[in-house]
């Protein structure tokens, strides 16, 4: 079992917009996501960020804590 967290980075404008516009976030989100997966920016540079392997991790870790 693992968990998936995504993140996306906006500007102060985007935000607002957002707060106004809820079902704006989903378009933009996805937007961003789909010319960041064909791009790969810098950690730096990069706007959308996803926990999906953190949670692999945990799971793991949680299993190896109760090993003998």
């Amino acid at each position: 079992m693992g968990m998936i967290g995504e993140y996306l980075r906006v500007t102060p404008a985007e935000l607002g917009r957002v707060i106004r516009e809820p079902e704006w976030a989903w378009d933009l989100v996805e937007e961003v996501r789909d010319v960041e997966e064909e791009t790969k920016p810098a950690p730096a540079e990069a706007r959308h960020f996803s926990t999906y392997r953190r949670g692999t991790c945990s799971a793991s870790c949680w299993r190896a804590s109760s090993s003998p």
